[in-house]
C-alpha cells in the first residue's frame, strides 16, 4: 500500500480508498501493539516520556469528525501530559475507542470532549447503555444490547486493561435515550 501510495498517476477516488486502507492498517498494528504490551506486562515502573494528551485528543476528534466536523464539540481547561510505553499509541487507542463508541451511538447531536488536569470527560447524546450492562460491557466480547454499527465487544475490556496498567480508570454512566458519559481518570 505505501508504494502504491507514491503514485502520482492514483484516481482521487482511489487515493481517498487507499487513504482509508492504510489508516486502518495503522489502527489494527496499534491494536495489536498494545496487545504485546499487555502480555509482556512488567512489574516494575519504566520511565517513559512524556505525550501531549491535547494533540492525542485532537488528532482523535478530527480523525472521527470526518463526516461531520460539528458533531464533536471540544474543549480544553487544560494541558496535561501522561507518561507511558509508546503512550502515543496506547493514549490514542484509548481516545479513540471512547470517542468513536460516542460518535457511533449517537444518530444525532453533539459528542463533547472536555480535558482536565487529571481527566477527560467525553459526553454523548446518544441512545445510552442499559444500567443492568454497564459493568458487562467491559468484558472482551460483550457489546450494549442495543449499540449501533458493529464491533467486536473487545474494545472497551482493552482499555479496561491498558487503564489498569498505569494505574488509571474510566468510569461510565448513562440514560438510554439521553445519551452516555465517559470519564477517563489519568491521575
Amino acid at each position: 500500500m505505501e508504494i502504491i501510495e507514491r503514485d502520482s498517476s492514483l484516481a482521487p477516488l482511489s487515493g481517498r480508498a487507499l487513504d482509508r486502507a492504510l489508516a486502518a492498517t495503522r489502527e489494527m498494528n496499534d491494536t495489536l501493539s498494545s496487545l504485546l504490551l499487555l502480555g509482556r506486562e512488567r512489574t516494575s515502573p519504566v520511565p517513559y516520556p512524556a505525550v501531549d494528551i491535547a494533540a492525542v485528543l485532537r488528532a482523535t476528534i478530527d480523525k472521527n469528525s470526518e463526516q461531520s466536523a460539528e458533531m464533536i464539540g471540544w474543549e480544553q481547561g487544560a494541558s496535561p501530559k501522561l507518561h507511558a510505553p509508546e503512550a502515543a499509541i496506547r493514549i490514542r487507542m484509548i481516545a479513540d475507542n471512547f470517542i468513536r463508541n460516542a460518535v457511533r451511538n449517537t444518530p444525532s447531536g453533539q459528542v463533547k470532549v472536555s480535558l482536565m488536569a487529571d481527566r477527560v470527560i467525553i459526553r454523548d447524546a446518544g441512545i445510552g447503555i442499559p444500567p443492568s450492562e454497564l459493568e458487562a460491557i467491559r468484558r472482551n466480547g460483550i457489546r450494549g444490547s442495543n449499540a449501533l454499527g458493529s464491533g467486536s465487544g473487545l474494545g472497551l475490556a482493552l482499555v479496561e486493561r491498558l487503564c489498569k496498567a498505569f494505574g488509571w480508570d474510566f468510569n461510565i454512566q448513562s440514560q438510554v435515550g439521553e445519551g452516555t458519559t465517559v470519564t477517563w481518570h489519568f491521575a
